[in-house]
């Protein structure tokens, strides 16, 4: 598989579900899902699903981050205004689109 997204299944009688060779930490998928994630691969019942690791949106942090909002709110010296949230959240409108291969990682987890 890839380390962009984690599936699990939700059934006690189903093999685990294909995933990635290691377990992801919890800085990659966050606390919920990794909490899910152990807890299917102990066999106890979870809801179906899946989740998209940090990974997955790193191309739009990449350009998130290179925009002069981001800049100025990661000014240690400087106070982040309402202002300065808005441009990032307008930032993000834009360029918050499914590249091909975030849309074909998508659409392989809902197959899985």
């Amino acid at each position: 598989m890839n380390d962009k997204y984690y599936i699990f299944t939700g059934s006690k009688q189903q093999e685990a579900p294909p995933s990635p060779s290691t377990s992801p930490t919890l800085n990659e998928v966050g606390g919920k899902a990794l909490s899910l994630i152990r807890t299917s691969a102990l066999q106890f019942p979870v809801p179906p699903g899946f989740v998209l690791t940090v990974s997955f949106f790193q191309p739009w942090l990449e350009q998130i981050k290179q925009s002069k909002a981001w800049v100025a709110s990661a000014d240690p010296e400087g106070s982040v205004t309402r202002e300065d949230c808005d441009a990032i959240k307008e930032q993000c409108k834009k360029i918050l689109k499914l590249n091909a291969e975030q849309r074909r990682y998508i659409q392989d987890a809902i197959k899985a």
